[in-house]
């Protein structure tokens, strides 16, 4: 936990150096890390139902602390997900093109961190200390399912719609192009 939130505030003091004057590096982060809560999201809800499913009478092995692991997980990567995706978000907001499936996309991932914490918090209530355990992992289970999946499948697709049908990587270029170019221009007039 301590190499994250060393990896965290490394990237959120080194934000100023990724950017130039607002506008983002050649390197866009935020596909390094936005499939990180897409695969969680699917899988933890399927790896809970199994150790559910093979530990159910078994009370000595509290398999759910893993779960809890894996919900920390979820909201860190949900975290630099959007992290991420706020930087690019600077940079192409100036595309009116871009701009309403951008704050849409956005909209539902800040929705869905909020949702990570809430699945968290009920999760740990799932641990075995509590005598209504039982009834918050399957509430956990039941979020996932019918909440936190088909609100991460709306968020990609809308985040697949603004990189394959709406090409931002192309406005992307060209707006750090034009951007390169002014710089150039006002060191050519000093």
């Amino acid at each position: 936990m301590k190499i994250l939130t060393f990896i965290l505030l490394h990237i959120e003091e080194s934000a100023d150096t990724l950017m130039l004057k607002n506008i983002p590096s050649d390197l866009p982060f935020h596909p390094l890390f936005v499939h990180a809560p897409i695969v969680l999201t699917f899988l933890i809800p399927i790896i809970a139902l199994l150790l559910m499913l093979k530990f159910r009478n078994n009370q000595e092995f509290n398999y759910w602390n893993f779960i809890l692991i894996l919900n920390i997980f979820l909201v860190v990567s949900t975290y630099f997900a959007l992290f991420t995706g706020d930087i690019e978000h600077e940079l192409l907001e100036h595309s009116p093109y871009l701009k309403q499936t951008i704050e849409q996309h956005e909209k539902f991932a800040e929705s869905f961190f909020v949702l990570s914490i809430f699945i968290l918090a009920i999760s740990f209530l799932g641990h075995t200390k509590f005598s209504f355990y039982k009834i918050m992992r399957i509430l956990t289970l039941i979020v996932y399912f019918f909440i936190a999946i088909p609100i991460v499948i709306y968020t990609a697709h809308l985040g697949g719609k603004i990189v394959y049908e709406l090409d931002a990587p192309y406005f992307r270029k060209v707006i750090i192009k034009e951007y390169q170019e002014q710089q150039k221009q006002k060191k050519e007039v000093k």
